[in-house]
This record gives C-alpha cells, structure tokens and sequence, in this order.
C-alpha cells in the first residue's frame, strides 16, 4: 500500500493524541505487513469505512497507555481498562483519528469514505483478522508505552 494513502492517518494520530491527551508519540522505524492479522496489545479500537474504497484503522494500545489517555481527557482516574469511559475516550479518539485523515483522502482523491461507529475490545491474546485486505501495521512510543497503528484497504491502492 503507498504512503499516499496511509500518511493522513499516521499525522492524525499524533497530532489528534497531542490535543486531546497531550501525549507526544515517537514513530518506531519500519512498518509492518501483517497478513496473519494483527495481534493487539491490550485496547484496540476499530473503525471502518465504505465509499469508492472499504478499508478499516485499528488503533492499538498497552493498557497503561489507554488508561493515562482517559485520566488525561476526563480528568480522573481510570484504573481498569474495563471501565466504561475508556472505551468511550478511546473510541472517540479513533472516530476523530479516522476522520480526520478520511477527510483528507476525500479532498484530495473524492473517495467518499464514510465511518462506521468504531469498536473496542480489551484484552491480551486477541487477533484481528481482516479477509482479502491489505494492511500494514505502524508502532509508536509514548512515555506511558505503546501504540499501533493498523490501516487496510481492501484492494490496497486500487
């Protein structure tokens, strides 16, 4: 799949990150073709999209991270990832992630993607696996751990 289509979502996850939590992420060098599915780290968010390309993002957290990202954006603890609110925080932070970069690729390219209401699950030893798409996975550091970052399409580029 070309940086083309993929780099809107990469800068909206920083930059979305940044002001909602004020969290900065480091980019870890070299991406990842993932064609068994993607194994999450504990809090995953999926949100997909239809319009003249169906494709989906996951955005994947250690819980640590997931659980400092919902302090900072609520103002109070979390101290589970099974509370509520932080599957409220970070479905929000992947619909506005998606978003943005979906408005991005439609200005630019008049893909007309649209986003489903995105999804959270929480928990260690899942795996997502996507049929007949192509996806690559992006990790990120934060000083609370790490983040992924999984963008599909089917048919990649196409």
């Amino acid at each position: 799949m070309e940086m083309e289509i993929m780099q809107p979502y990469l800068d909206s996850v920083v930059a979305v990150l940044a002001q909602m939590s004020d969290i900065a992420l480091t980019q870890e060098p070299d991406g990842a073709d993932e064609p068994e599915g993607f194994s999450s780290l504990g809090v995953s968010s999926v949100i997909t999209f239809t319009g003249k390309k169906k494709g989906r993002l996951i955005i994947d957290l250690c819980p640590e991270l997931a659980m400092e990202v919902t302090r900072r954006v609520l103002g109070e603890p979390c101290d589970s990832v099974q509370d509520r609110m932080l599957a409220a925080v970070i479905s929000e932070l992947n619909n506005t992630i998606a978003g943005n970069a979906n408005t991005e690729l439609n200005n630019r390219f008049g893909y007309g993607l649209r986003l489903a209401p995105p999804i959270v699950a929480t928990g260690t030893n899942m795996t997502v696996s996507s049929i007949r798409m192509e996806a690559r996975t992006f990790f990120y550091q934060s000083d609370f751990g790490r983040l992924k970052v999984n963008i599909g399409f089917q048919g990649g580029n196409d």
